[in-house]
């Protein structure tokens, strides 16, 4: 199925409403059928923040933030407590964790997980089977040849430097490389978490259980116990998924169109630019004929476009479809920068 068919799965709305509809969007990769109808949002969002109910009883608070003097990010987890009993609930003092604090690492524990541990995602030329785009893990050798000149690029004039794959070690999180430490030739970093201003965290459990549709609730049955999720956008070009309950990261993904500014934030000079600067949307869906849980996103005024990710199991997102869609303004010179939550609609 080419990209302007499976587009349709992706409605950009101006809003992200909360909904459910017996009428459920499939999708046929290897027949060409489509069918777009209203899949349920289970996303619960406010500005900046996200809820979800607490494994420890009470509920939890997700709150994202940034520091403007060094554009590192921050997620946290906070409790929502009472002041006394039968009164007003407020945040609690202290945050759970801090899922950049935790990415970061501080002089008492690692940072976790480590650089070369991370499972970061990018797309490949082709895809295969029921996959529409190709993922592979963001490193070096897994690059193509035109991905790799777009890495040995220097952020200052554009020439080859033979830089590219320390650029990408210190994009997966190393920081010996950073200006400062003992041949450091980088831009220093207070974090690894880029800062996230106009992506709102998204917190995703089991799958709705609005939802109907031939198949569903053996999909329901199978995931209903999966791992909780929050889900992110950072200008550190990456979408990122943090384990609800320990702030780890589980995955990030670069979409395709950032790749080509990727190098300027190893700048020393860096001025500050958008990168995954959207709202979320999340519903489940039919595609090839099973259903999976859909995570949907354009990027603000970083690119021109949307993305959407197959999040049904975050534990092993390569493992899944991995990237369901990447519809930009190559394809489509009209699309505009998206920073609404897409919503998976007719």
């Amino acid at each position: 199925m080419d990209r302007a068919r499976l587009a349709c799965l992706v409605i950009l709305l101006g809003t992200a409403a909360l909904h459910a509809s017996a009428a459920t969007p499939e999708v046929d990769l290897a027949n060409g059928r489509l069918f777009c109808g209203r899949a349920h949002m289970n996303q619960n969002t406010l500005p900046n923040l996200s809820w979800a109910p607490s494994s420890a009883g009470g509920t939890s608070v997700y709150q994202s933030g940034f520091d403007p003097t060094t554009w590192s990010g921050s997620l946290k987890k906070i409790m929502l407590v009472h002041d006394a009993e039968g009164g007003p609930l407020r945040l609690a003092a202290k945050a759970d964790w801090d899922a950049g604090e935790v990415l970061t690492g501080t002089a008492a524990k690692a940072a976790d997980p480590m650089p070369g541990a991370r499972y970061i995602f990018i797309t490949s030329t082709h895809g295969s089977g029921n996959k529409p785009f190709g993922t592979v893990e963001f490193k070096w050798d897994a690059l193509s040849a035109d991905q790799k000149t777009l890495f040995n690029a220097s952020p200052a004039d554009g020439r080859g430097d033979g830089l590219g794959e320390r650029r990408l070690d210190y994009l997966r999180g190393l920081r010996n490389l950073e200006l400062g430490r003992t041949g450091g030739i980088f831009r220093p970093r207070e974090r690894v978490l880029g800062d996230i201003i106009n992506s709102k965290p998204v917190y995703v459990g089991a799958p709705s259980a609005g939802v109907q549709g031939s198949g569903y609730q053996e999909f329901y049955d199978d995931h209903k116990a999966r791992i909780a999720a929050v889900y992110v956008g950072a200008n550190d070009g990456m979408l990122h998924g943090f384990d609800a309950t320990s702030g780890r990261e589980l995955f990030a993904y670069i979409a395709a169109p950032l790749m080509p500014r990727m190098n300027q934030l190893t700048a020393p000079g860096y001025v500050h630019r958008p990168y995954v600067d959207g709202e979320i949307g999340i519903g489940e869906a039919r595609l090839g004929g099973e259903w999976r849980t859909i995570l949907a996103a354009g990027m603000g005024g970083g690119a021109q476009g949307v993305f959407a990710l197959d999040v049904s199991n975050p534990l092993d997102f390569g493992g899944g479809m991995g990237v369901v869609l990447e519809f930009t303004d190559r394809d489509d010179a009209d699309i505009g920068n998206l920073i609404s939550a897409p919503v998976v609609a007719k």
